[in-house]
């Protein structure tokens, strides 16, 4: 009898575990989904988990704790249903923590707002947590029995779930299936079941609504297709510079609609699309192509370090690069001068690297000029031939290797008028993507 109540308790630390793992994993996805998925958001996320959980075993130790440690010692099986209760309203709790903060979609969470936020909705939870494993364990010291053997059925119980987790998320098989009602909020008139994939980057949603492509990740827009005008003036910059290149390579954060822009312009052209999410881009091409857009244009399928690493030096006349943000730890790899001398090599001597700078704001502060000088001072450093800032379509500095080969507003709407596309994009507004008295400024 007493080795079978000892089972008992071994087997409710177990799942204890398991629900406990699980929840963390599960809302940590969600919470990206719908928030933050920089390190910033991460660390604050699991930095209050851990916070909560160490309060409640603090909690425990009080008077009043081990009162309560007693009484959960004699119901095993409350903890473990307890974590699985709060885990439903964990979720609850982030689908409706923009509301209560009074936040709309469309904003980026404010640091303090995220950090609030993350406390209030993991503090419940995590207290929860801090209460599981002491009353196991004083449940197995009343038996008799070695206290040892509930935090190896907790760990034991971590680890299972976590692997078959893992082998869900990695198969995308999700476990969550509510988030198909991230669709339904950007678009509640929709009446088709969106697509889904699965990357390391997380959920992406994709689907036709009103004509028109999109593609959901970590709840927002990632890809609309056609985008429409910003695509457009993208690709006329770029086809200003080279109106005859016969390859083009698009790194980073340069949208399809840009490489399919591109290609409407130039059907000859072949055309690269390298995002900093390799799988995201070839599950997304195909899912594109599936809905019946037509395209040529070739998913990268390697991370953007290593796809340069792998090309021959002058593959490419043209190349497009929108770094992630540069607060990001990943935008501030891009911005490293070996980084910069990679796309430097792929590009061809007499071909022109398009770097995205961040300075597509009206005003431009203090704060923005030296984030953009940041920016564009590596570029600079490693192609010192030639350069032009281009204020428009976002904001690019125009690199090339051999001097007067970067082309400004005076020379570049001659340049596309080769093309005589005037009927897609006017030659006379082409010098207003290079916005001159602007990048004068």
């Amino acid at each position: 009898m007493k080795r079978y109540r000892g089972f008992t308790v071994c087997l409710a630390a177990a799942v204890f575990g398991a629900v406990t793992l699980a929840s963390q994993t599960l809302l940590l996805r969600r919470f990206l989904w719908r928030f933050e998925s920089a390190e910033l958001g991460v660390a604050l996320f699991l930095s209050s988990w851990l916070f909560g959980a160490g309060l409640g075993a603090a909690a425990a130790a009080t008077p009043p704790g081990r009162r309560l440690i007693r009484h959960l010692a004699g119901h095993v099986w409350l903890p473990p249903l307890l974590c699985a209760l709060l885990y439903l309203g964990h979720y609850a709790a982030i689908g409706n923590l923009r509301a209560w903060l009074g936040l709309p979609a469309y904003h980026a969470f404010p640091l303090m707002h995220l950090a609030l936020g993350c406390l209030l909705v993991n503090l419940p939870f995590c207290f929860a947590i801090g209460w599981g494993v002491p009353a196991f364990c004083l449940a197995l010291e009343r038996m008799g029995l070695p206290v040892g053997r509930a935090f190896a059925a907790e760990a034991l119980g971590s680890a299972l779930c976590g692997a078959i987790l893992t082998a869900l998320l990695t198969a995308g098989v999700a476990p969550d299936p509510r988030d198909a009602a991230e669709w339904g909020r950007f678009f509640p008139q929709a009446d088709t079941t969106p697509g889904r994939f699965e990357t390391g980057g997380g959920t992406t949603l994709f689907g036709i609504h009103g004509g028109s492509f999109y593609a959901l990740t970590s709840g927002g827009v990632s890809e609309l297709l056609p985008e429409g005008d910003r695509a457009v003036e993208q690709a006329v910059l770029a086809l200003s510079q080279r109106p005859y290149a016969a390859s083009a390579l698009l790194l980073g954060q340069v949208p399809l609609a840009t490489a399919l822009a591109l290609e409407s312009l130039r059907p000859d052209l072949a055309i690269t699309w390298c995002p900093p999410d390799a799988r995201y881009g070839t599950l997304l091409l195909r899912a594109v192509t599936a809905a019946g857009i037509r395209t040529s244009v070739r998913a990268a399928g390697t991370p953007p370090r290593r796809f340069l690493d792998e090309q021959p030096e002058g593959n490419y006349d043209l190349v497009m690069v929108q770094p992630p943000p540069t607060t990001s730890l990943g935008g501030a790899a891009w911005h490293d001068p070996a980084f910069i001398r990679a796309v430097r090599r792929v590009t061809r001597r007499t071909g022109t690297a398009l770097f995205a700078l961040p300075c597509d704001a009206t005003h431009l502060t203090s704060e923005r000029a030296a984030l953009l000088d940041a920016s564009a001072r590596p570029v600079r450093l490693i192609w010192p031939e030639s350069g032009v800032l281009a204020a428009g379509a976002g904001g690019w500095w125009i690199a090339a290797q051999v001097p007067g080969l970067a082309y400004g507003a005076e020379a570049a709407p001659s340049r596309f008028a080769r093309l005589k596309k005037a009927a897609r994009f006017p030659t006379e507004a082409v010098s207003l993507l290079y916005d001159a008295p602007r990048a004068s400024r």
